[in-house]
């Protein structure tokens, strides 16, 4: 596992490096690592699932889009389709 922490501005990800060296991308808007264990583990203890649209690689473009316009629901998920 590698944790990177980046300041605000663009950061360029090659998607096939992440496709063929099996890596996630992931991180959290806010708060630390500790934060996102406890908020984690009272979502598990309650019962609580993120809403979630899974869109294939290819439209990613489609999902940014979605998200910068409002109509995004939930979080966005690119799965390797």
């Amino acid at each position: 596992m590698v944790v990177l922490g980046v300041g605000p501005g663009n950061l360029s990800i090659d998607p096939m490096v992440l496709i063929m060296g099996r890596r996630r991308f992931i991180g959290s808007p806010a708060g630390s690592r500790k934060d996102l264990r406890e908020a984690l583990a009272f979502a598990g203890a309650h019962g609580l699932r993120p809403k979630t649209r899974r869109f294939p690689l290819a439209q990613a473009g489609k999902a940014l889009a979605e998200m910068q316009t409002g109509h995004m629901s939930g979080r966005a998920v690119l799965i390797a389709a």
